[in-house]
């Protein structure tokens, strides 16, 4: 039986929307290397340990324990807070999504540079602080975001198909989104000596109806041209959500994963690669004008995690965003049909 750590978050909790965490050796909690301030200092970060199930920083176990954040999100004025909120609680990774359709903009151009589009002077932000980064390109973010971060003209096909390689409209929009921001987040990669320690492929694509296993394996083969790696998926916690999504050789990432047995489902579909959860949620989000709901009633509960558990918390903090509030969630509220990204 794995020993058990209990950790009580409560007023930790109640900042962030969702977390993540993965199991290692107690020695990984040791591991407190940080980014280089000014990079310029590669670091080798992989997996390893008994069945390789470890995260490996220069050869040894590492410990996540991680805020997620969206810049895209945040006035670019408060980003160094933010970030320094999330180190003053003991975390030393930041995790966050790239919205596609917030960088494009109409006349096909990219931008990566005007206020809290910039991506560049974020990593140079979370490095600067010495935080590690999780980064998070999409293409199809989700996140609550409208069209979860791809650009509505994809739309204006109505044959179109999204997140799969059988549209070749799709697939050219996509690859020059991923060509533009590959460009910007390359020299950050920690082998660049940068903060950027993995990278994830897609998001929640197990719970897509349309899977296209041909489309997570173009993913992987493109980042790993452009020299990124090492990879994870994030995806609910069975078996149904994790067949024919995950890869060989990439980490899985549960949302949420929470118990042992969401574990040895992760470990029976992808053997060989750490598990961890991308996304641990304490709360959730509320509608302009939804009542009686409260994010956290009565007293707060210790998280029981194994040894040394990844903690990942993510959307921090989640009562100072403003959302774009997403078709998902507009269906939700019963403001629109399902739209062809959703059917």
């Amino acid at each position: 039986m794995m020993k058990q750590y209990g950790f009580s978050w409560s007023a930790a909790l109640m900042a962030f929307g969702v977390g993540a965490l993965a199991w290692a050796g107690p020695e990984a909690v040791q591991n407190v290397q940080k980014p280089a301030l000014s990079g310029g200092t590669p670091v080798v970060f992989g997996f390893g340990g008994e069945g390789n199930q470890e995260f490996m920083l220069n050869g040894k176990p590492f410990q996540i324990r991680g805020a997620e954040m969206h810049p895209q999100r945040i006035p670019r004025e408060y980003w160094r807070h933010r970030i320094r909120t999330a180190k003053a609680m003991g975390l030393n990774t930041i995790a966050f999504y790239v919205f596609w359709n917030d960088h494009e903009q109409p006349d096909g151009s990219f931008d990566f540079k005007t206020g809290n589009r910039d991506l560049e002077g974020f990593l140079k932000l979370c490095q600067k602080e010495g935080m590690w980064v999780l980064f998070r390109p999409g293409p199809y973010a989700c996140g609550e975001w409208d069209l979860g971060g791809l650009p509505h003209y994809l739309l204006k096909d109505p044959k179109a198909k999204l997140r799969t390689t059988e549209d070749a409209k799709f697939m050219k929009a996509q690859t020059r989104y991923l060509e533009a921001v590959a460009r910007v987040a390359e020299p950050f990669l920690a082998k660049n000596g940068g903060p950027i320690l993995m990278t994830q492929l897609e998001n929640e694509y197990g719970s897509y109806q349309r899977k296209d296993r041909k489309y997570m394996e173009w993913l992987k083969a493109f980042w790993s041209r452009k020299g990124f790696g090492p990879f994870y998926t994030s995806d609910g916690a069975g078996e149904h959500f994790l067949k024919g999504v995950v890869l060989p050789g990439v980490a899985v990432g549960l949302d949420p994963g929470l118990n042992d047995g969401h574990w040895a489902v992760a470990n029976k579909c992808n053997p060989g690669v750490p598990v961890f959860s991308s996304e641990t949620y304490p709360g959730w989000l509320r509608h302009w004008g939804e009542l009686g709901s409260h994010p956290w009633s009565g007293q707060p509960r210790p998280l029981v995690y194994g040894q040394g558990a990844f903690l990942q918390l993510v959307r921090f903090p989640r009562r100072h965003q403003f959302r774009i509030l997403g078709r998902s969630q507009q269906r939700r509220a019963g403001k629109i049909p399902a739209g062809p990204d959703e059917l």
